[in-house]
């Protein structure tokens, strides 16, 4: 996975996941 896709998913799951 490139690193710009993992951000996005990074991103996503910090905003769905609250840690």
């Amino acid at each position: 996975m490139s690193t710009r896709g993992a951000r996005f998913i990074y991103r996503w799951m910090a905003e769905h996941l609250p840690i």
